[in-house]
């Protein structure tokens, strides 16, 4: 069996889930609750946030929205695309076969990714046409800001694909969007200059923000292009490079091995 076929097998399974569906259809829904937090319908002069402002709000709100919900669609997929293959006798009868187990990884989790990258790019287009259409301010800094997401969406289904070989199916995605919220916490005081005045991050914090995956560094940075700042003024990108890689590595390796003794 080639890996385009497994992928092909990968794709009909993934969109045989009901998850899939649902998902979309909440983040579809959160999409529209933002766009009805129209601030042209805001009448009066006398706030605290001027117009600007509460225009960031929404867009924001409504960007993390996409993110998060997409990383919970990944998260689920990824949790299981290894375990009930293995727990139903799949993987044995594939790989007795002509193909490799890294191959046999790699075809099972790519549908994941491409799945969650599709539904992050379809409620990317539809967040554009929402916020931008009529103000004809579409750039290249909206499809820059979710390609960051879309490198945090392959992170994080590696890292969950991973964590699922090594406790139970159900945990994984929980375990994981636990390291995600960490991520994204640990990362705020360095993108968010005005929170440091009530906030100055312990050692403990700055230590957790060096260990974690960078996904919530990758988000922030997407969001921050998305609103025309410059996020790398606020980080290093050589180490967020690395960062990526080394987990990327680590996570793929260890899932290889995990993988290889259970299956002997």
């Amino acid at each position: 069996m080639k890996i385009w076929a497994l992928i092909k097998i990968g794709l009909k399974e993934c969109l045989r889930q009901r998850v899939v569906y649902f998902i979309f259809l909440i983040s579809l829904l959160f999409v529209f609750m933002a766009k009805g937090c129209d601030i042209g319908t805001i009448k009066g002069e006398s706030f605290l946030i001027g117009k600007e402002a509460r225009q960031g709000i929404t867009l924001g709100i409504s960007f993390h929205g996409i993110v998060f919900w997409s990383i919970m669609l990944c998260g689920l997929l990824a949790s299981q695309v290894l375990t009930r293959d293995m727990d139903e006798g799949f993987a044995s009868v594939t790989l007795a076969r002509p193909l490799s187990r890294d191959s046999f990884i790699a075809g099972k989790l790519l549908p994941v990714l491409i799945i969650s990258a599709l539904n992050l790019t379809i409620l990317g287009w539809l967040f554009c046409w929402f916020f931008y259409r009529t103000a004809g301010a579409i750039t290249m800094q909206i499809p820059l800001s979710f390609l960051f997401m879309t490198v945090s969406i392959a992170l994080y289904g590696l890292m969950i694909c991973c964590l699922s070989l090594f406790i139970p199916r159900l945990l994984a995605p929980l375990a994981g969007i636990v390291l995600y919220m960490l991520s994204c916490w640990s990362s705020l005081p360095y993108f968010f200059e005005n929170l440091k005045i009530l906030w100055t991050p312990s050692e403990t914090v700055q230590r957790l923000h060096m260990l974690l995956p960078k996904f919530g560094d990758l988000q922030f940075i997407g969001a921050s292009i998305l609103s025309g700042g410059k996020p790398l003024d606020a980080v290093n990108p050589l180490f967020i490079a690395c960062n990526i890689a080394i987990y990327a590595c680590v996570f793929w390796f260890v899932t290889a091995w995990a993988f290889k003794r259970r299956e002997l």
